[in-house]
């Protein structure tokens, strides 16, 4: 019978990237500069304007076909792109572009991650009523896309989500319980998935290991 993953099971599969990343890290880091007009760019490093909305670093890692960038906005809908079509086509060179994301009154864009397609996104949310719910979805499922302005596929409706989190593939086991068939639905109430706790203190510590997007605050 096989054993569960321990935590720090868990915690090595983000050491593994991590460690994948620094050996590739001798090519190029891209950076993806979102703006509060809702322009982009592509850039060398990270930049300190005040109107930047989130500095996204996109390792040689993710710069393949594999690569997935997520626009999570705050009405459910999150934008799955595929990051080597957005270099090839959209930020081919260095500078400003328009039309960096979706900007629409009924919705804002609050995260933003970098991933693999096989990797799995995890959405909590609360209801009219205050109920919670949690729900996970395999990226791959979902349409990837280069267009950064598309509103992005429907993940949660009739719920206004309050946390998004990644975790890899080789967590299926312990995501098991939230995993729901492809659609909108809210997922499990989050008072009856036992591994939460877990899966926050294991996300958080990924986070510090794995260079997630600067969010400027201003």
């Amino acid at each position: 019978m096989q054993r569960e993953m321990t935590m720090e099971q868990a915690l090595g599969l983000y050491v593994e990237r991590a460690e994948r990343m620094d050996l590739m890290n001798r090519k190029t880091i891209r950076w993806i500069v979102l703006y509060d007009d809702g322009r982009v760019s592509r850039e060398t490093q990270a930049v300190e304007y005040l109107n930047v909305l989130f500095n996204i670093p996109i390792h040689p890692l993710y710069q393949n076909k594999q690569g997935r960038l997520l626009l999570c906005y705050d009405n459910g809908r999150v934008n799955v792109l595929d990051i080597k079509e957005i270099f090839k086509d959209k930020l081919k060179a260095k500078g400003f572009k328009k039309n960096g994301y979706c900007m629409k009154d009924d919705r804002k864009l609050v995260r933003a991650f970098v991933c693999d397609k096989d990797d799995y996104l995890v959405i909590c949310s609360i209801d009219a009523n205050g109920k919670k719910y949690i729900k996970a979805d395999l990226i791959d499922k979902r349409n990837a896309t280069p267009n950064m302005r598309n509103e992005g596929n429907m993940f949660v409706k009739d719920a206004r989500p309050y946390r998004w989190m990644v975790f890899p593939g080789a967590l299926k086991k312990w995501l098991k319980p939230v995993i729901v068939p492809t659609g909108t639905n809210r997922g499990v109430p989050l008072e009856s998935y036992a591994l939460y706790p877990q899966l926050v203190e294991l996300f958080r510590l990924a986070e510090d290991l794995n260079s997630p997007p600067i969010v400027c605050v201003h």
